[in-house]
């Protein structure tokens, strides 16, 4: 988990507090619905990928995974907005699946909540990856999570 906190005011450390999370993005379901049962608040606006991470244990079968429709019922009903981005699937579309935070920042941007325009993100990616090849697959997998913000469903 990584916090980023925007404040024009003062803060007293790097730390969203305990229920006082904006926005949160989650990489999968049940880490997405944990941050926000800690950090969340009624008017929390979510983007998470919906494509499972199963521990060790549940591969080995000690443990069990909750159900799906458990964790995304309780996600919606935390959250003034939640929305399902297959950032997985865009990912290797975009031609890496590693490339799923890039793909979540492209939906971030897309969503307009920060105020940051879309070019700011872009160009930050272009000056981040110096390497051709990289660089492109970074701005594929951009725009792949931009039109998976307009694509995505919503809870």
């Amino acid at each position: 988990m990584s916090h980023i906190r925007f404040s024009r005011e003062i803060q007293l450390g790097p730390l969203i507090p305990s229920g006082e999370a904006d926005i949160i993005i989650g990489f999968e379901p049940l880490e997405t619905l944990r941050v926000m049962l800690d950090y969340g608040k009624d008017t929390t606006r979510v983007i998470f990928n919906p494509r499972p991470n199963y521990p060790i244990s549940v591969l080995s079968g000690e443990a069990s995974y909750p159900d799906l429709n458990l964790i995304f019922e309780q996600i919606k009903n935390l959250a003034e907005r939640a929305l399902v981005v297959e950032a997985s699937e865009l990912a290797k579309k975009a031609g890496n699946y590693l490339a799923q935070n890039i793909v979540m920042v492209g939906a971030l941007a897309e969503s307009g909540w920060l105020k940051i325009p879309v070019e700011d993100f872009r160009g930050v990616i272009e000056e981040i990856f110096e390497e051709p090849s990289k660089r492109e697959l970074n701005l594929k997998a951009f725009e792949q999570g931009r039109e998976g913000f307009r694509q995505a469903k919503s809870l």
